[in-house]
C-alpha cells in the first residue's frame, strides 16, 4: 500500500517529503509516521489506524511576545476569510455544511492548533482545504481585526454621543477570564515560575495591553508565525499517507520556500538562585452578605523538577504508566 511505501526506508521522498522515522505503538495499535517538507522544513507527523473517523490539525508555533493577545486575536481573525474562500466567516459555514465530526481552534501558551476530524473522505479533504487556506492564506481585514480584536464605539449605538466604550471578541472574552479568580490565579502563577521567556506573557490577551496591539502588528505576527517553516501537521486514521502527502504538497506547501523560524522557539528558563515568594493580590471584591462565605485566600508551592535537558528522571517516567 502507499503507507507501505513511505514506511519501507527512512530517509526516501515522496511529493516533496522525506520520510524520517516510524515507530509502532502498540497501546493504541497504530503506526506514527514523522515526514519532513524538504522545500518549507513543515513537518507532518501521521498516525497510521484503522479507524473510520479521519483527522487532521495544523500546529504553529505562537510563542507571544507581550500580553496584546495577538496570537488569541490571530486565531480568531484567520476564519473570517481566505484568499481562496473569500466568505464571510467560512469556518462556521462549514459547521452546517460538512459532516465534520469536530471542527475547533485553540489557542495555548506556545501554540495555535486547527483540528478537524471526519468520516467522510472527500470531506475531509475539503476541509483541509479550507483549514489550510485559513491558516496560510487569510485575508486578515482591518474590519475582522475591529471585530475579532477591539475596536472604540459609543455604548449605545443609537446615540452616537454616548460616552466611548471598548469591545472586541476577544477584548470580551478576555474580560470575562480575568474576572475569574482561578484564571487570575493560573495566570499569576505561571508569570512569576516562568519570568524569564514568553510564559511571562498572557498569551489570550490582558484586557489592559489588548488596546495596544495594531492591525499591522497582527500582520506582522502572522508572517512571523503562520509559515509552513513554523508549522507541524497531524494527520490520523485509515486514509492513505501518500494522498495526504501530494495534497498538501500540491494545494498548499509548493507555493512556499524556507524562512528561519528560530525567533518563535521557546528558551530555556534560567534557574532560580534561591526560593521566591511573590505576594500577589486580587481584584477588590463586596463584602459577602450575613451568613455567606468569602473567597478564601490562596497559597501554592510550586517546584520545577524536569530537567533542562535529557530524559524525565524515573520518577516521573512512571507517571504516563499510572495514567492507563
Amino acid at each position: 500500500s502507499a503507507v507501505r511505501l513511505v514506511q519501507s526506508s527512512v530517509g526516501a521522498g515522496l511529493h516533496g517529503f522525506r520520510h524520517v522515522r516510524s515507530a509502532q505503538v502498540p497501546t493504541f495499535r497504530l503506526t506514527l509516521e514523522e515526514l519532513v517538507h524538504e522545500a518549507t522544513g513543515c513537518r507532518l507527523v501521521h498516525l497510521a489506524r484503522q479507524d473510520a473517523n479521519n483527522a487532521f490539525a495544523i500546529q504553529l508555533r505562537t510563542t507571544p511576545t507581550d500580553s496584546t493577545g495577538a496570537p488569541h486575536i490571530l486565531e480568531h481573525s484567520v476564519l473570517c476569510g481566505s484568499a481562496k474562500y473569500p466568505v464571510r466567516d467560512p469556518f462556521f459555514k462549514m459547521l452546517t455544511r460538512s459532516q465534520a465530526t469536530f471542527m475547533n481552534a485553540m489557542t495555548a501558551p506556545d501554540f495555535t492548533i486547527y483540528p478537524c476530524s471526519t468520516q467522510n473522505p472527500t470531506d475531509f479533504y475539503n476541509l483541509f482545504s479550507v483549514y489550510l487556506d485559513a491558516v496560510f492564506h487569510p485575508l486578515l481585514s482591518r474590519m475582522d481585526f475591529l471585530q475579532e480584536g477591539w475596536r472604540l464605539e459609543p455604548v449605545n449605538l443609537q446615540e452616537p454621543q454616548s460616552p466611548i466604550t471598548i469591545k472586541g471578541v476577544v477584548y470580551n472574552e478576555m474580560k470575562g477570564v480575568f474576572s475569574d479568580p482561578d484564571q487570575l490565579f493560573s495566570n499569576a502563577v505561571r508569570q512569576n515560575l516562568l519570568p524569564a521567556g514568553p510564559y511571562r506573557h498572557n498569551f489570550g490577551g490582558f484586557p489592559g495591553a489588548i488596546p495596544e496591539l495594531s492591525h499591522e502588528q497582527l500582520l506582522q505576527f502572522h508572517r512571523r508565525h503562520y509559515h509552513p517553516s513554523n508549522a507541524t501537521v497531524f494527520t490520523y486514521g485509515s486514509l492513505p499517507l501518500a494522498e495526504h502527502l501530494r495534497f498538501l504538497d500540491s494545494e498548499c506547501l509548493a507555493g512556499f520556500g524556507r524562512i528561519d523560524c528560530s525567533a518563535t522557539a521557546v528558551p530555556l528558563e534560567p534557574r532560580w538562585s534561591k526560593r521566591a515568594r511573590r505576594p500577589r493580590g486580587r481584584p477588590a471584591e463586596p463584602l459577602p452578605a450575613a451568613g455567606q462565605a468569602g473567597h478564601p485566600g490562596r497559597e501554592l508551592p510550586v517546584w520545577r523538577r524536569l530537567p533542562s535537558q535529557g530524559q524525565l528522571p524515573p520518577a516521573l517516567r512512571v507517571l504516563p504508566a499510572l495514567r492507563r
